[in-house]
């Protein structure tokens, strides 16, 4: 064989070298997945590790609420302000155009495991974030 016999070069692994592996800038967010990461890297600033939020899922758990009634004449022109948008499935569908391209922040609801996880047997509420 030619590595055997000196003819082919050895190859350096560098296995004395570690590798790196960096931090990652949001604070509590080192140990999560690839994926999670890079969600949250669209929406927080990797210099301040801040970020501005535009909640307009206010109608999912109060109902009906006064100013909120016309998303897209109030809601809309602030886009251009924020860098995520927290909403709901029905406003993403109804009012929101496909070509925004802010990562979304989704409410939706969850049920309860069983009646001791929720004694109140409410919905209990979790994001999930949506970058595309």
């Amino acid at each position: 064989m030619a590595d055997l016999d000196g003819v082919k070069e050895a190859k350096n692994f560098h296995a004395g070298v570690p590798q790196k592996s960096e931090g990652f800038f949001l604070k509590g967010s080192n140990s999560l997945d690839w994926g999670m990461k890079n969600r949250l890297a669209r929406i927080f600033n990797p210099q301040s590790g801040n970020t501005v939020m535009l909640a307009v899922d206010h109608g999912y758990f109060q109902g009906p609420t006064t100013g909120l009634e016309r998303i897209d004449l109030d809601i809309l022109p602030l886009v251009p302000y924020a860098d995520t948008l927290m909403l709901t499935r029905g406003i993403l569908r109804s009012i929101v155009p496909p070509s925004m391209t802010l990562p979304i922040v989704i409410r939706r609801p969850v049920a309860p495991v069983s009646s001791r996880s929720c004694p109140t047997k409410k919905l209990r509420l979790r994001w999930r974030i949506r970058s595309d």
